[in-house]
């Protein structure tokens, strides 16, 4: 248990255990925060302890409404709290009254909308939405997917319209206004947004969404100072702890190029137009003494030449592997693995076909590496080119479910942040150990290909030889860190399974049983068991870290 030393430390010595567990992971989605918040306030009964948890859970609801103060069932849930435990300011407790009551006019029409959504059907999705705007006299129920498809999705020109569709309180206006402002990297724009909407709702959501603009504005200190503030009300949140003591150690800048030999690690099979953007944004990023090693696995379009050229540009920077046939990525990573070249470096990355790197992408490996030396694997948070608040992974755990472990499921089914719903605010911009990380972009140290091997050729052609090598790793001790503050852009949307071929869905299907034959559920548990250990030594010490500061 954590002493309660601090306030936040009394908080999460309070919690019950179950929820202490399932809360040092990130939880961000609104349907789970609702669901834990009702959960638990309604279980409450030891004085002492509803004295603690009650500001706690009605917070949780806040926070589910504060991810996108347009959604009605979180706002239907946060005034039914506000009735019980007063603490809105009066502006955010009307917006949320009014909002609870936004429905739209058939319930076929909402969940067609839905359908839409799933279904990322943009150019359907908008022509439905403008159809509302235009026909309905207060279209507020539709301003909330309008919201998804613009800031999440990207559609961010479409959707500025819409910030004046509806008669909105000044300071929600400002708020949705600052949402655009950071979607678009106006740090300076959306900053002022929520400074100003602050002054009349004042609400730990936006002194962190403030806070992570002044980060990227380089004032540090003011964001630090900003998070704080969110902290003494939103103690319960493990991102904001994360992220609050990774900046007041200097843990979310960018450190040197790892140390010793290194490689970048590419191959590829008939992707020449990604290739392309992949190979550009290598060559404007900053490699050191690393050399690029690509393969080219049995191309037939323009990927070999496109390759040569590359090499050409990089000069002894790069070199280049010519296969007749596709081996697969399994293949293809422990070929690359065993090239004479690398077989004795330091450190090796590898890098999708489609994934765009930023400038300075090897010095937070460095960071990671220098903060997590032990790691062996340190991974990072991938988001989509086309939508960069859309994230498609980062770091991954397994959820210890009582329910699982009663009914034998297999508790690898339950992976933690496998799918992100949310926009990124910088929430997942932190350092942790984890169970795995994404194969898009991840550097593997020379001590981990020695003592865990390359990838299993079961998982041929693709899918899950990263993720099965994560939890070799884990599963002898070693998990991999994740670096949350390098953001790889990633030209593929959505998920594995959308534009791929029946044939492919099965391939997919079938390498997640090879996976959960692998691995026993007795190994998971195991597993999840080690993470959960170090998610609590972690936080235990970025306590103590703050308790000092004090």
């Amino acid at each position: 248990m954590i002493a309660a030393a601090s306030p936040v430390a009394a908080v999460w010595a309070a919690l019950p255990p179950a929820l202490h567990k399932r809360l040092l992971f990130p939880a961000d989605d609104p349907s789970l925060l609702l669901r834990l918040a009702q959960d638990h306030l309604g279980a409450m009964t030891a004085p002492s302890r509803r004295e603690i948890l009650a500001p706690v859970f009605a917070d949780m609801v806040l926070c589910a409404f504060e991810s996108t103060f347009l959604d009605p069932q979180a706002a239907s849930a946060l005034s039914q709290v506000q009735k019980q435990i007063p603490f809105l300011p009066p502006e955010a407790a009307a917006f949320a009254a009014r909002l609870a009551s936004a429905a739209p006019a058939s319930p076929e029409d909402g969940k067609e909308a839905e359908r839409l959504l799933a279904k990322r059907n943009i150019q359907a999705l908008q022509a439905f939405l403008d159809e509302k705007r235009h026909r309905e006299k207060d279209p507020l129920f539709w301003l909330g997917p309008a919201r998804r498809l613009g800031i999440h999705l990207g559609e961010g020109d479409w959707y500025e319209p819409w910030l004046a569709s509806c008669a909105l309180p000044e300071p929600v206006a400002r708020i949705l206004r600052a949402d655009w402002h950071f979607s678009r990297r106006d740090w300076d724009q959306a900053a002022a947004g929520y400074e100003a909407a602050l002054s009349r709702m004042p609400l730990p959501g936006l002194e962190i969404r403030l806070g992570e603009c002044l980060r990227r504005l380089g004032q540090r200190e003011k964001a630090a100072g900003m998070w704080q503030r969110a902290l003494a009300r939103r103690p319960w949140q493990i991102n904001l702890i994360l992220r609050l003591t990774d900046c007041l150690q200097g843990r979310d800048l960018p450190g040197d190029i790892p140390p010793g030999k290194g490689h970048i690690l590419l191959y590829s099979w008939n992707h020449e137009a990604d290739l392309r953007q992949t190979l550009d944004s290598l060559a404007q990023s900053r490699l050191g003494s690393a050399r690029v090693l690509a393969l080219d696995n049995g191309s037939s379009d323009g990927t070999s030449i496109l390759l040569r050229a590359f090499a050409r540009r990089m000069g002894d920077a790069a070199e280049v592997i010519s296969l007749p046939v596709n081996i697969g990525a399994p293949a293809a990573r422990n070929w690359l693995l065993a090239h004479e070249r690398v077989r004795d470096s330091d450190w090796a990355v590898f890098l999708d076909d489609d994934a765009l790197v930023p400038p300075d992408w090897l010095e937070y490996f460095g960071a990671a590496l220098k903060a997590y030396p032990q790691a062996g694997i340190i991974g990072c948070r991938v988001v989509e080119k086309a939508a960069p608040l859309t994230i498609q992974s980062a770091d991954l755990h397994f959820d210890l479910q009582d329910e699982t472990l009663r009914t034998g499921t297999h508790p690898g089914n339950n992976v933690l942040n496998d799918y992100i719903r949310g926009a990124d605010f910088g929430q997942y911009s932190y350092l942790r150990p984890c169970v795995s990380v994404t194969g898009c972009c991840h550097l593997l140290t020379r001590q981990s290909r020695e003592t865990i091997g390359g990838f299993d050729l079961r998982f041929s052609p693709s899918q899950f030889d990263d993720f099965e090598r994560d939890l070799r790793s884990a599963d002898k001790g070693v998990l991999p860190a994740y670096q949350g503050y390098l953001a790889v852009r990633h030209i593929k949307r959505n998920n594995m399974v959308t534009g791929i071929t029946p044939e492919q869905q099965a391939n997919v299907a079938g390498n997640l049983v090879k996976l959960w034959k692998t691995y026993s559920p007795e190994q998971v548990t195991a597993i999840a068991r080690k993470d959960l250990r170090a998610a609590s030594q972690d936080l235990r010490l970025r306590l103590q870290f703050l308790e000092q500061r004090r």
